[in-house]
């Protein structure tokens, strides 16, 4: 488990902002959590979650989507402005509904969060001339094969991931997709980009794809640039012990048991109020904080050890957060109960 810069769980916020996208909810809170996992030093994680979320639900649709954020996360490796995160956000805010219409669409992500993990279609031993042509060497090359020419989606996710480590497998989805095979090199996850090519190559180039529509639609407005996802305020900064209940401004979804939680692993208000250092330590913001003393990291007793009382003295005094003290309303924007739930329930409420 991971806490954030403000003690949210890093997991609940990536999580909390995907819902707060596709049920096109409100910007300024995409925004605030988009930003509290950034700024708790997971850059890169970030993107990678952008990639995720893209994949997962915008890809079938809007395919020339990827050239744009292609854009933006190289011009991010250059300078690190968050600004071209919010382009990003921005605009696939903007792409979940037109017309009152939602256009995304949850096939990748129900192949490669459940399907993939589940076989649930057996064949037959059909178009077996067809499927001599591709010179399987493998029994999963030749069920690849045959899920993708009988256009199976379900056995497809299952069979790309038993071959995922095929060195061969992007030539053989060349041949059997009949097209070029590029992946996006910003993404990391070779599972995800390969199923949505597949699939894609199977709907005859996408599902509403409109390329007039696609550039119409993606549009960046220079006044973004200076932007603030973080809304200013006054408060005593002696104070260190208000913190959190000033900037935490939302709470996370309850609606986000679907997602595989670290806190299902955990007592977590009992982690949040006498061991938040212990989980706060591995975010990259905090373990930064943590290093600038000597320190020993305690498992056992899940916390931080401080070699020096005056040093342990010096941190409290920046860092006292003391969430064991705020109110029930601020401890509960990140300890609220979540209820475990099915993938298929999470889909109905929000898609069908």
């Amino acid at each position: 488990m991971i806490f954030t810069r403000y003690l949210y769980n890093a997991d609940e916020v990536c999580y909390t902002f995907l819902e707060c996208l596709i049920t096109n909810k409100d910007l300024d809170e995409c925004y605030f959590w988009i930003y509290e996992y950034f700024s708790s030093g997971f850059k890169e994680e970030t993107w990678q979650f952008l990639w995720e979320v893209y994949y997962d639900f915008y890809a079938l649709n809007y395919p020339r989507m990827k050239k744009k954020i292609i854009q933006l996360n190289e011009r991010f490796k250059k300078d690190e402005d968050f600004a071209h995160i919010m382009f990003v956000v921005k605009n696939l805010f903007r792409f979940v509904n037109k017309d009152d219409k939602k256009i995304i669409d949850y096939k990748i992500f129900v192949n490669r969060v459940y399907y993939s993990k589940k076989m649930v279609y057996m064949f037959k031993d059909k178009n077996s001339k067809e499927i001599e042509k591709y010179n399987c060497e493998t029994k999963y090359e030749k069920l690849l094969v045959k899920s993708i020419l009988a256009n199976c989606d379900k056995s497809i996710s299952y069979y790309l991931y038993k071959n995922i480590d095929n060195h061969k497998l992007i030539l053989l989805l060349e041949k059997v997709c009949k097209k070029k095979i590029k992946l996006n090199n910003h993404y990391k996850n070779k599972f995800h980009m390969l199923l949505f090519e597949i699939l894609i190559s199977n709907n005859n180039g996408g599902y509403y794809y409109k390329k007039e529509e696609a550039d119409k639609l993606w549009e960046i407005y220079e006044s973004d640039v200076s932007m603030s996802p973080i809304k200013k305020g006054k408060y005593d900064i002696s104070q260190i012990y208000k913190t959190i209940n000033f900037h935490r401004k939302y709470s996370i979804s309850n609606d986000i048991g679907c997602f595989p939680l670290e806190r299902f692993n955990y007592n977590l208000k009992e982690m949040f109020w006498y061991h938040w250092e212990y989980f706060a330590y591995n975010s990259p913001l905090w373990k930064k904080r943590f290093e600038k003393f000597k320190i020993k990291i305690n498992h056992e007793k899940k916390c931080i050890d401080f070699l020096d009382d005056d040093e342990l003295d010096e941190f409290y005094d920046q860092y006292n957060y003391e969430p064991d003290e705020q109110c029930l309303e601020t401890q509960q924007k990140s300890t609220l109960p979540i209820k475990k739930k099915s993938y298929k329930k999470w889909i109905k409420v929000h898609f069908i």
